[in-house]
């Protein structure tokens, strides 16, 4: 299950009749960093429409600092913080084991069940 920054879960009836893009994302990585700007612009010019982001944070940081790094990036959509389980399946790498270290690669999906947790 996927929870915002303040620690509950998000339940995907909140974004009901929109159309999603899901964004995995670091705030400190270089990549993610370079699109947050056009992400805003997107979700600006589209959300009069029904389309929404949901920013989810792969960030090993706490809470705040997210929240900090993100208003930094001028992000302006929710935020959750990852969880690997979900992250897999929506094709992400699966849930590193503690003999690996796995290296990350931005991607984006659109896909939510409505009325089901995210996650």
């Amino acid at each position: 299950m996927l929870r915002a920054l303040n620690g509950y879960p998000t339940y995907s009836y909140v974004f009901r009749n929109k159309v999603l893009l899901l964004d995995f994302f670091e705030t400190t990585c270089g990549d993610c960093q370079y699109e947050a700007p056009y992400l805003h612009d997107l979700r600006e010019q589209y959300s009069q429409e029904g389309f929404e982001i949901i920013g989810i944070s792969k960030d090993n940081l706490p809470p705040n600092q997210i929240a900090y790094n993100a208003s930094q990036m001028g992000i302006n959509y929710p935020l959750l913080v990852n969880d690997t389980q979900v992250e897999a399946s929506f094709g992400g790498p699966s849930p590193p084991r503690q003999s690996k270290k796995i290296t990350r690669t931005p991607w984006q999906c659109k896909s939510v069940v409505p009325g089901r947790s995210i996650g």
